[in-house]
């Protein structure tokens, strides 16, 4: 090599990505301003090809690490465009409501889904939007697979930079099983309360009892065997 030009390639923010040189393996040359204008940009297209990449990736990754909480989550996911319409939702959600994917629950309108619930899904969503935010609403629904769920629902308006709503996000959790073993519990308790009571209704009677026993000895101690009372305190 008998002479050498390097450029170094550097993002916008002067961070080095490496150099590009141009060698001269025949003489040895100076280089002129258009060779160094040239090898420049070269270097700059290289550059920017380079930030694309890794940004691209970037995003790809991200993207892949989102999707993977997104579909793991324990808690159903939905989003709600203004018009209620239902614009995503996780496979989470999809089972909750007894569907089989989110797929064949997005495009339709949040208000029409054949589900069967205890409270007005219309005013559910009135409140949403007058509101802005609901927490910790607890519901029932019979789902699609005929399948009676006890849920808690939260959700809230997300705005844009001017402050319009752009959609709805929320989250659904089945608390069947944790609504069961309350109800279980109260059962219990119940069934403790009442043992409770007939427990002290047989202590108070087995007491009365033994008074009236007690009040028949005497008697019969006190009256002859021959008394006409006689067999009727001894049926007592």
């Amino acid at each position: 090599i008998k002479s050498v030009l390097a450029i170094p390639i550097v993002t916008t923010t002067g961070q080095s990505l490496g150099f590009i040189e141009y060698d001269d393996t025949d003489c040895t040359r100076s280089w002129n301003g258009e060779d160094i204008i040239s090898l420049k940009v070269i270097a700059e297209i290289i550059g920017s090809h380079i930030i694309r990449e890794r940004t691209q990736k970037s995003l790809k990754e991200s993207e892949r690490n989102f999707r993977q909480i997104f579909e793991n989550m324990q808690e159903g996911f939905f989003r709600i465009d203004p018009e209620g319409t239902l614009i995503l939702a996780n496979q989470r959600f999809a089972e909750i409501l007894g569907y089989d994917s989110p797929e064949k629950l997005t495009g339709n309108s949040f208000l029409e889904l054949p589900i069967a619930e205890s409270t007005d899904r219309e005013k559910f969503l009135t409140n949403l939007k007058d509101i802005g935010i609901i927490t910790n609403l607890q519901n029932t629904m019979v789902n699609k697979r005929n399948r009676r769920v006890h849920y808690r629902v939260n959700a809230q308006a997300v705005h844009s930079d001017s402050g319009a709503v752009r959609f709805y996000d929320g989250t659904v959790e089945d608390i069947t099983e944790e609504k069961e073993l309350e109800e279980q519990l109260i059962h219990s308790q119940k069934m403790e309360a009442l043992g409770r009571l007939a427990g002290g209704i047989a202590h108070d009677f087995n007491n009365l009892l033994t008074v009236i026993d007690g009040y028949s000895s005497f008697m019969l101690q006190k009256i002859g065997s021959d008394d006409p009372l006689t067999k009727d305190i001894k049926m007592i």
